[in-house]
């Protein structure tokens, strides 16, 4: 490994341990991809709450790759990979969350539309109000036509419709209630770390885009690149969440429980590496 040879020369930096993240990150991705085609489920088609669970998987694969396809690049600001991390990490504790508490997945079918019912009730109103003034628009009556039927078309994509959408008062669980619920605390703080750069809040705002002179602010156009303490975390709730899967989430006919805890253990030993240098660079 040329890391290692690298950290016998005293030679490594920071970005030598981004760099192998970019390998070691395509063992997860393939272990993902290995799941979702070769499954029993996959081959058989899924029903709605395999769905669920499966889009899911395909979410992790599909950004853990867009975050490696950035860090390849030498692109990966702090704030990308915050937001992208924030994704991978809710996608992850909401798969385990699933599959360890199935009967909520109704909630989460059902929910996700909710938005577009609160916008045919934004067209319902605005043309009640025409209504009420007597006023003729034929080019907004067109075009709201079209948006009622993108809607009602993406409904019946997936078997509903505004009424039993409309008819469920349940809301999906916030993430950060299921992380509780699946007992990751130390999770769940490096879940809420990626959150900053995602709203844009003060913390984020004083620290990627601001600097302090004295005791004034002023601007900070220059990028902040990332590096694997954001990364890391990531990869490793990947894993797990594919443990999880494998353990607990019967009829897809993978045994690959010895693959994955190789994988695993491959990156725990990335972090401590990396942890032990920046104790050395007094980090």
């Amino acid at each position: 490994m040329r890391l290692n040879q690298k950290i016998t020369e005293g030679t490594v930096t920071n970005d030598d341990f981004t760099a192998t993240w970019t390998y070691v990150v395509l063992l997860p991705m393939y272990y993902y991809e290995l799941v979702i085609t070769e499954s029993n489920h996959t081959k058989l088609g899924y029903n709605r709450e395999q769905a669920v669970i499966y889009g899911l998987l395909v979410r992790i694969r599909k950004f853990l790759a867009y975050l490696r396809r950035y860090a390849c690049k030498g692109v990966l600001e702090h704030e990308v990979a915050a937001m992208m991390g924030r994704a991978i990490f809710e996608a992850n504790f909401r798969l385990q969350y699933y599959i360890e508490y199935p009967e909520d997945i109704e909630n989460y079918y059902l929910d996700g539309f909710k938005a577009e019912t609160e916008f045919e009730d934004l067209i319902a109103k605005r043309r009640e109000e025409r209504a009420q003034t007597g006023s003729v628009d034929k080019d907004a009556d067109e075009y709201e036509e079209g948006l009622l039927k993108s809607i009602y078309d993406t409904y019946a994509s997936v078997g509903l419709t505004s009424e039993q959408i409309r008819a469920n008062k349940n809301k999906q669980k916030p993430v950060e209630q299921m992380i509780r619920a699946l007992g990751y605390e130390d999770m769940y703080f490096a879940y809420r770390n990626l959150c900053h750069a995602t709203h844009g809040d003060w913390q984020d705002a004083f620290k990627n885009n601001l600097k302090k002179t004295g005791d004034k602010f002023y601007p900070d156009l220059n990028d902040h690149g990332t590096d694997i303490r954001e990364l890391n975390p990531i990869t490793l709730i990947s894993i797990l969440t594919l443990e999880v899967f494998i353990n607990d989430y019967p009829g897809h006919g993978l045994d690959i429980s010895d693959e994955l805890q190789t994988v695993k253990e491959g990156i725990v030993e990335l972090e401590q590496l990396h942890s032990e240098y920046l104790l050395n660079q007094g980090r």
